[in-house]
């Protein structure tokens, strides 16, 4: 209950600052509630920089496939990076954690 008031004010201060980002939508799991705000975030930017929705986004389904297939590349390559960071003990790995101790 707590974290739910907390969010209410950040959400209240947010609009007093014209920050607002839509949609106004509250979970329990506050891991979930971050990346909804997130993907909010994300599609607001996405308006303001293209101009339009998603929605009414034109490409053919070629086009569709080849930006899925581009993204996909994109998070195999920023996994396995991530992968090497953590197997030579590079920030949040273990090595790096037993350096603090």
């Amino acid at each position: 209950m707590v974290d739910q008031v907390k969010y209410h004010k950040k959400y209240l201060q947010n609009i007093c600052k014209g920050k607002v980002i839509t949609p106004y939508v509250l979970t329990k799991d506050p891991l979930v509630q971050r990346i909804l705000e997130r993907f909010a975030k994300r599609s607001d930017n996405g308006i303001k920089k293209y101009g339009k929705t998603m929605l009414k986004a034109t490409k053919s389904i070629g086009e569709w496939i080849d930006d899925a297939q581009e993204e996909s590349w994109d998070k195999i390559v920023y996994l396995e990076k991530i992968k090497i960071e953590l197997q030579k003990g590079g920030k949040d790995g273990k090595k790096e954690k037993e350096k603090e101790r």
